[in-house]
């Protein structure tokens, strides 16, 4: 049996083939050097930042001026997730995943060489913000482009489970990085401003290595190059996603925005803000504060595919609305226990949250922006609606979190209230999303400009997409 062959069959529901192996490793290594390259700067900007890149600014004002370059990366997330999906639909998704990789892993160890604002003055900031925008570039469509992958080469009936397995690992590269500054936090402070924050981005130089090489061997998935040649014998220019995209499933992007935004708000707030609240706010340790959010995030690693399963066997509606419906009231308790600035009570905090709110909402959405998503379309479908939520919503979090705060003069309770109110919001866009949310009983190729997936109620496993009902005119509407 041939690799494509082989792949096609693992679709089907047979066991992993070499190059669907290749492909979930090769997926997996991109995502843990995005998610280590975003949580080194959000652990430098909760710890270091403010001291070595913005130092003239008053302690509170240097922590929002460090977010703020954290958050400025996300603005242009969106272009790059949209122009580079672009790419990995119409072209392929090995050309679009190692272009995304290597802006991600060249501009995230070349911020191991930047001078500080002591050095050079205004320039370290702006060359700062220059890095995050290449980086925020290339991250924009890695994530996408990875579930893609996964879900297309993986058997249909787990896809639950890879593309959880997939999402999981974007917690491996936060606990690598939080790691990564909790070692060199011990380094006595005049050491640790001087050389020692740039050992953990020098680090992601090896990881960058060892991902292009497994990016370099991938190979197309199956359902990718059958529905690529179905276009490509309709239309000689192949395909188009963003016309068919924003032609016909315009209420699917938003409905994905708002999904994936209540994600982020929770996800953000756990990653990038509690280690800056615990040491800022509570006064714990950076060491202590470190360590509670890395134990914690060792709980969303084991509990991630364990969710994706759980959304095989009972759905992914089912289960990502129990996570919201338990974080609404559960974040209040959360910030409580927070409070007490007792380390045993944090780490339960923090590892209940990631359990319930993290890893009950990232071991769903995966599955269920695939399944949303036809094949023509995924890579730029998941890419617009995740990364325009990550400008307006993800990239600003721990600016807001940290913004509220002071305005409650450090009480928690606004900010619990915003990450509650975006998990509301969450469950009714969920809700009204409906069966298209379950997994299809046969691959997505494309989507009819009649079917309305958003508020239907069909059965599970009966999705409203139908495979090559409709294709894009030569105007770039569906027809």
């Amino acid at each position: 049996m041939s690799d494509s062959e082989d792949g096609q069959a693992a679709g089907n529901g047979r066991r992993l083939s070499p190059p669907a192996r290749r492909a979930v490793i090769a997926a997996s290594t991109g995502t843990i050097i995005e998610w280590f390259d975003y949580s080194l700067y959000g652990s430098l900007a909760a710890i270091l930042a403010s001291d070595l890149f913005f130092p003239n600014f008053a302690p509170g004002v240097g922590v929002l001026a460090a977010f703020a370059t954290f958050g400025v990366a996300f603005l242009i997330r969106p272009l790059g997730g949209i122009l580079l999906g672009r790419i990995g639909d119409r072209y392929g998704r090995k050309p679009a995943l190692v272009i995304s990789l290597v802006l991600m892993g060249a501009s995230t160890f070349l911020v191991a060489f930047l001078p500080s604002f002591a050095t050079i003055g205004i320039w370290a900031p702006i060359l700062l913000v220059v890095l995050r925008l290449a980086q925020g570039f290339g991250a924009g469509a890695e994530l996408a482009g990875a579930l893609a992958l996964t879900a297309e080469y993986t058997p249909i009936k787990r896809r639950g489970f890879y593309t959880a397995l997939l999402q999981t690992t974007s917690l491996v590269g936060v606990l690598l990085a939080s790691l990564a500054f909790l070692v060199v936090s011990w380094l006595p402070h005049d050491a640790l401003l001087s050389w020692g924050w740039r050992i953990p981005f020098l680090s992601a130089g090896l990881l960058f290595a060892v991902a292009l090489y497994l990016r370099s061997r991938l190979e197309e998935s199956p359902e990718y190059v059958a529905a690529a040649g179905k276009v490509r014998e309709r239309d000689d220019q192949g395909p188009r996603p963003l016309a068919l995209l924003f032609a016909t499933m315009k209420r699917q992007v938003l409905i994905a925005f708002i999904l994936i935004s209540a994600l982020n708000v929770t996800t953000y707030t756990l990653t990038s803000f509690i280690a800056s609240y615990l040491k800022n706010t509570v006064g714990m340790s950076a060491t202590s504060a470190l360590a509670v959010v890395s134990i914690g995030t060792v709980v969303g690693i084991v509990a991630g595919p364990v969710v994706g399963a759980l959304c095989d066997r009972h759905g992914f509606r089912r289960i990502w609305l129990l996570s919201m419906a338990l974080t609404v009231p559960g974040v209040f308790l959360f910030f409580a226990g927070l409070r007490t600035g007792a380390f045993g009570v944090a780490l339960l905090c923090v590892s209940l949250a990631y359990l319930i709110g993290y890893a009950g909402g990232g071991g769903a959405y995966p599955g269920v922006f695939a399944n949303l998503f036809p094949t023509e379309v995924r890579y730029t479908g998941i890419a617009a609606a995740k990364e325009l939520s990550g400008a307006t919503v993800a990239g600003t979090t721990p600016f807001v979190a940290t913004a509220l705060t002071l305005a409650g003069g450090g009480s928690p309770w606004l900010v619990a209230g915003y990450v509650a109110l975006w998990s509301l919001f969450g469950a009714i866009a969920l809700w009204r999303l409906g069966a298209a949310a379950e997994t299809p009983t046969v691959p997505n190729l494309l989507v009819s400009q009649e079917s309305d997936p958003v508020g239907r109620r069909e059965p599970a496993g009966h999705p409203v997409t139908s495979i090559v009902t409709s294709h894009v005119n030569e105007e770039g509407g569906a027809r």
